[in-house]
C-alpha cells in the first residue's frame, strides 16, 4: 500500500506518526514494544539507525540514508536491520527471549503480560 506523507511535512516522529494517523499505542502494538517505547523513541535526542528503521518500519515505510558530497549525493545501504512484522519478532522479557504469539492487543504489546503457568498470585508466587 503506498502511503503519502503528510502535510505539512512533519518535524519530528511524533508528527509523523500523528499525520498518519496512528496512535502510540497502535504503533507499540505494530512494533510489540510498550507505548512508552515509543513515546521514548519520540523524545529521545539521538537515536540508533536500528531504532529509527524500526519506527518507520511499524508505520509501514522504509528508512533511506543518503549523504552529500558537494553536488553528488550517494545513497548508503543499510542492512536489513529490521525483521519484518509478519515474521515475528522474538520479544526479550527478563533476559529470555520468546516469541510473541498473543491475539490480545495489550498483550502483544507488553501493556499486559499474559499469566504464568500455574501461577496463584499477582507476583506468580501467591503473593500480590
Amino acid at each position: 500500500m503506498t502511503r503519502s506523507v503528510p502535510e505539512p511535512p512533519p518535524s519530528n516522529l511524533a508528527d509523523l506518526r500523528i499525520g498518519f494517523g496512528v496512535t502510540q499505542l497502535e504503533l507499540a502494538i505494530r512494533l510489540r514494544m510498550p507505548q512508552s517505547g515509543v513515546s521514548r523513541i519520540e523524545h529521545q535526542d539521538d537515536a540508533l539507525l536500528s531504532t529509527l528503521a524500526r519506527y518507520i518500519d511499524g508505520l509501514d515505510g522504509q528508512l533511506l540514508l543518503s549523504a552529500r558530497f558537494g553536488d553528488d549525493t550517494v545513497r548508503i545501504h543499510i542492512p536489513s536491520i529490521v525483521r519484518p512484522r509478519h515474521l515475528g519478532i522474538a520479544a526479550r522479557r527478563r533476559g529470555s527471549s520468546r516469541r510473541v504469539t498473543s491475539a490480545d492487543p495489550l498483550e502483544a504489546s507488553g501493556v499486559v503480560e499474559p499469566p504464568a503457568p500455574g501461577a496463584r498470585g499477582f507476583d506468580g508466587r501467591g503473593g500480590c
